[in-house]
């Protein structure tokens, strides 16, 4: 198990017996809560929304909102007056929640490691988060638990700094995606005598087995933690500080892993947080993967930057601004992922929320 040893924290409720022998009472509904992030123009946070802004719907049906909540950081108490009126609560301080940093060797490339080492030392140096973090790392042959939830940035940095970045773990990241990105030549073209098409023939080969390993090894990683966080009280960020992975190899969409793996981040309400390891690079295209991920998660993407550290600080502190949403769901409805759809009756405000949720898996 990936995060064997981890210590979540699982809520405890007590039973209370009926006042009748004969009385019996059966909850029918539960509530979903939703955290929505508003934005507007150049991604500054919207700290005027009330309850009456926002619609909600469960698989295309609205909802009515029977929980509506604002938060806001110390740094952004000066936003907006609090009314504390019914419509429009008063605002309360972001509750302090959890974060996982998951260092991505085996899709970044040695020298990558070494930045990213560096930045996130720069990060636990600097910055004190009011979220208990933990660190995973994902490497090819021993993904694991670096260290578990806690405030102690001393305990973290000492073992980010021990971390062995060996490029025997894998090494792979760039070179997969340029061999994949380039069509292989038809035998005619490649070559007399069909030899240097053998040889470009083998190396794609390679490319793609190891394309298919990255990207199913990372969803399963996925899963697990999201599988771990799932008693994990609240909104979850989980940093993936990664260059991505290949969604589509060789014309092959690998959609039953990938939203699988977006399944169970959307179920435990975990938002990820994309950071591309390649830092400023003209030479670089950002994969897919780190905008799908977390445009569907609720998260953000943070790329085209050298100051990594910078970046993992800006995704630590985005929900300085939020807003909670709830809504009640009936036991009666059928297992399976139900489809979030959040709208907001006011014009350029993007919202960023987690796309579904699972009636079956326990409802937050």
């Amino acid at each position: 198990m990936l995060l064997r040893g981890i210590v979540f924290l699982a809520a405890i409720g007590g039973v209370v017996p009926p006042a009748q022998d004969d009385l019996v009472i059966r909850t029918t509904t539960r509530l979903v809560e939703v955290r929505v992030v508003a934005e507007g123009d150049h991604g500054v946070p919207v700290a005027d929304l009330s309850r009456s802004d926002f619609q909600i719907l469960d698989n295309n049906v609205p909802q009515t909102i029977r929980l509506f909540a604002a938060y806001r950081s110390a740094s952004a108490a000066a936003a907006v007056p609090s009314t504390g009126t019914e419509e429009t609560p008063a605002w309360s301080p972001t509750p302090s929640g959890y974060a996982v940093i998951l260092l991505d060797w085996m899709n970044t490339g040695y020298a990558l490691r070494v930045m990213v080492q560096d930045a996130v030392l720069k990060l636990l140096k600097n910055y004190e988060p009011r979220q208990r973090v933990a660190i995973f790392v994902l490497s090819r042959d021993n993904p694991r638990l670096l260290c578990d939830f806690t405030y102690d940035r001393e305990l973290l940095a000492e073992l980010v700094r021990r971390l062995s970045l060996d490029p025997e773990d894998t090494d792979h990241g760039g070179d997969v995606a340029a061999t994949l990105s380039h069509p292989l030549a038809p035998a005619s073209e490649s070559g007399r005598g069909g030899g240097r098409s053998g040889g470009n023939t083998a190396a794609r080969e390679m490319a793609i087995l190891e394309a298919r390993h990255r990207t199913t090894q990372t969803a399963v990683t996925f899963e697990k933690v999201a599988d771990h966080l799932q008693h994990v009280p609240g909104r979850k960020t989980l940093l993936w500080v990664t260059t991505g992975i290949p969604m589509t190899i060789d014309g092959i969409y690998y959609a039953p892993y990938l939203e699988s793996a977006l399944g169970r981040l959307n179920r435990s309400d975990t938002a990820i947080y994309s950071v591309d390891a390649a830092g400023l690079d003209p030479f670089h295209q950002p994969s897919d993967s780190l905008f799908e991920f977390a445009r569907r998660t609720g998260g953000v993407t943070l790329y085209n930057r050298n100051d990594l550290d910078e970046a993992m600080r800006i995704a630590l502190e985005d929900m300085q601004v939020s807003y909670t949403l709830g809504f009640y769901a009936g036991e009666d409805l059928k297992p399976g992922l139900h489809a979030i759809d959040v709208k907001v009756d006011r014009p350029r405000i993007r919202l960023r929320y987690r796309e579904s949720y699972d009636p079956s898996a326990g409802v937050r």
